[in-house]
């Protein structure tokens, strides 16, 4: 077995981990942000809805609904 590496030089490495770890900062500001805002079930529930594991499906007033769940 043939391992070859790529050495990164240190600085780039540094720059990458800040460069992460800003975006990470910054996904735990929006939401602490979004908790403030919707409450943490609230938060939790849009979270659900942005990444497609709740669907939302508007029913005008007086409409009939039938539900049929998916097949698992």
């Amino acid at each position: 077995m043939l391992n070859i590496y790529m050495r990164v030089p240190l600085d780039r490495a540094v720059d990458a981990a800040s460069q992460r770890n800003a975006k990470v900062r910054a996904e735990i500001e929006s939401i602490k942000d979004l908790v403030k805002v919707l409450g943490p079930q609230g938060a939790v529930l849009w979270q659900a809805i942005r990444k497609g594991r709740v669907s939302v499906v508007p029913v005008p007033q007086g409409g009939n609904l039938n539900i049929t769940p998916p097949g698992r």
